[in-house]
């Protein structure tokens, strides 16, 4: 009885503390470190032994607009409404496109944005899931993706000669350098061999890493929350000519299995990972080429990937200094637009074998952004509440120009936003910070779900602040788009004062898009009654920043619907089932999208025409078939 009575008493204090019955009998084969704010997983199979940190600007841009505000403003609000009492579910991308009539212009003039490329400069994407895939990555003329790896998030360092011997890539108690996001750089010592890939290194030389991936994804429909970083070990190959490295493998099983038992430990899926996984193999890995680039694991092979490591990059911006000879230059100054000098601008995949680069998404902004444009039409899997009483939905998604292809940068983790924009329209780097235009866009329109409430970089260093509009993003972006790239930038989700535009969205040229409400369905709790009846719809949120700008240019230019929608997430939002990686999405991230999408599909209809379309032809389009 007594013994009863104390396990009784030990679940309740488990209970208490929101501690996981899982972890209570779940023996890990790992150890967790504490790496700033996130939690690192270090498995059993290796020995961190040290940590330094790279010399860089030692600084981040923490008051973007497009992903700071989105958080306040909107996350706050949707976990009062989700979490806690329970409501049915939202409107999906499916009413957004009728709402705004891309369903009617697809049946009367068959439009979907085949042939127009948009750029996205945001948190990276995920091409693993369903809504985009390998067939959404343009490319360029050598078949690269049109990927910039700005902020070398998903770099790894491969320079590490490994011999095979009977099938076994010798690693066991050496010491390899490994790459940190964002600019560090620690030593780790393995206590395993792998075994080989099935393709032979023609040298006899495998290149060998460990990539760290970083994961702050969350779920608000299935209520988790990750920040954890995690290794995936790599090995590059010279399958073809001899001292020329074209293959990558990555032995995602083993990743997969440290990183699901780590999902299970704390709670957030029921069973723990299948032995089966943790094979320290790469035999059984999928060989990654460009062509066919996307490094992603799908257990139930039903076509939703559980966890995605990302696509090979098409190319990697050396911010950091450990590509090039010369020196990253961080000194705050106006010939460089206040961004740091990086050594230059090189392939994601080095033929040397010295390095590779990973393109993906910790955050899911991006992902969501991308598929808003370009998606394909896919159903996910959610669940909602009537009552205490959970179902069961499916939910379809589908982007506004499903034919489009999607280029994108990073930028928004080192502040290298304008170098994410000058590449993707045309410009070549030429170090230190300068840029030749090849005569030839890489993309027609560049999304930006971003923007900045204060120039942190310039404050920091007692400069004097510009005022939006006047800033050297807006600037920039104005030499864009008169070299004839269209810019659609949000603006800004710090409503409802006046003159509250974000820098980015200041810009004279670009279309500055603000948010609406859209509730195409009504939603109801079991404890509130009615919250917001169904139609209420194209009214100004309250937080979607307002005009004009301090130059006097008003702005928006347009509005969207922003509030709000479910959309796909990477796949890893699904927390162990890509079925279930969707998730509300809104604010004027939300809105710009859907605007990128439209003018895709005026870009269309114009070339269609045989007319030669201009940034300023597509937006007084926007406006002429607007609503006042």
């Amino acid at each position: 009885m007594k013994k009863c009575f104390s396990i009784m008493i030990i679940l309740l204090l488990f209970l208490m503390l929101y501690i996981p019955i899982n972890a209570i009998s779940f023996t890990p084969h790992y150890r967790i470190v504490k790496l700033g704010n996130l939690l690192l997983i270090v498995p059993d199979y290796m020995e961190l032994e040290g940590l330094i940190k790279l010399q860089h600007r030692g600084y981040l841009p923490s008051r973007m607009g497009g992903l700071d505000c989105f958080k306040v403003n909107y996350l706050d609000n949707v976990r009062f409404l989700f979490k806690y009492i329970k409501p049915q579910p939202l409107t999906t991308l499916i009413d957004v496109l009728k709402d705004v009539g891309v369903v009617d212009v697809r049946e009367k003039y068959g439009l979907t944005g085949r042939g127009v490329v948009v750029g996205i400069v945001d948190t990276g994407v995920d091409f693993s899931i369903p809504s985009l895939g390998l067939d959404k990555i343009a490319r360029d003329e050598s078949g690269k993706p049109l990927l910039l790896d700005t902020d070398m998030l998903g770099f790894v360092i491969t320079d590490f000669n490994v011999e095979e011997v009977n099938g076994f890539l010798q690693v066991r108690d050496k010491e390899f350098y490994v790459y940190f996001p964002l600019g560090y750089v620690g030593k780790i010592k393995l206590h395993r061999d792998w075994i080989a890939p099935p393709i032979k290194s023609l040298s006899g030389k495998y290149k060998f890493g460990l990539f760290v991936q970083v994961a702050l994804q969350s779920n608000l429909w299935l209520d988790a929350e990750l920040s954890v970083a995690y290794f995936a070990p790599v090995v590059l190959v010279d399958s073809k000519k001899p001292g020329v490295y074209d293959t990558v493998f990555v032995d995602l099983s083993t990743t997969w299995y440290t990183l699901k038992n780590f999902l299970y430990a704390i709670g957030y899926i029921d069973t723990p990972a299948n032995p089966r996984l943790f094979d320290f193999s790469f035999k059984d890995e999928k060989p990654l080429r460009y062509g066919d680039e996307i490094a992603y694991i799908d257990e139930n092979n039903d076509g939703y990937p559980e966890f995605s490591i990302g696509v090979i990059s098409g190319y990697v911006y050396d911010v950091f200094g450990l590509i090039g000879k010369e020196k990253p230059l961080y000194e705050i100054i106006e010939k460089r637009a206040w961004e740091p000098a990086g050594t230059g601008i090189y392939p994601g995949l080095d033929p040397k074998g010295r390095y590779v680069d990973f393109f993906y998404d910790p955050i899911g902004h991006g992902t969501s952004v991308a598929s808003i444009i370009a998606g394909k039409k896919v159903s996910y899997r959610m669940f909602y509440y009537r009552g205490n009483i959970r179902y069961l939905k499916l939910v379809e998604t589908e982007g506004i120009a499903p034919n489009a292809k999607i280029a994108a940068a990073t930028g928004l983790y080192v502040g290298s936003v304008i170098t994410a924009q000058l590449w993707l329209s045309g410009y070549n780097y030429v170090y230190p910070w300068n840029w030749t235009y090849t005569g030839k866009p890489r993309v027609d329109i560049i999304s930006n779900s971003w923007g900045l409430i204060d120039w942190d970089t310039l404050y920091a260093y007692g400069i004097k602040r510009f005022a939006p509009g006047k800033d050297p993003i807006s600037n920039y972006e104005d030499k864009i788009v008169s070299s004839g790239v269209l810019i659609v930038h949000a603006a800004g989700n710090s409503g409802p004062g006046y003159g509250t535009v974000l820098i980015g969205g200041s810009s004279s040229e670009a279309i500055t898009v603000g948010a609406t409400t859209i509730f195409q369905r009504e939603i109801r709790s079991w404890d509130y009654g009615l919250l917001i009846p169904k139609g209420t719809k194209g009214e100004v949120v309250s937080w979607s920043s307002r005009g004009p700008t301090l130059e006097g240019t008003i702005k928006p230019n347009i509005v969207a619907p922003g509030a709000y929608a479910l959309v796909p997430i990477p796949a890893l939002g699904g927390v162990g089932n890509g079925e279930y990686a969707v998730d509300v999405f809104g604010g004027t991230s939300m809105a710009t999208p859907i605007v990128s999408g439209a003018s895709a599909l005026i870009i269309e209809e114009l070339r269609k025409e045989g007319k030669t379309w201009n940034p300023k032809l597509v937006k007084e389009a926007l406006y002429f078939s607007s609503e006042d």
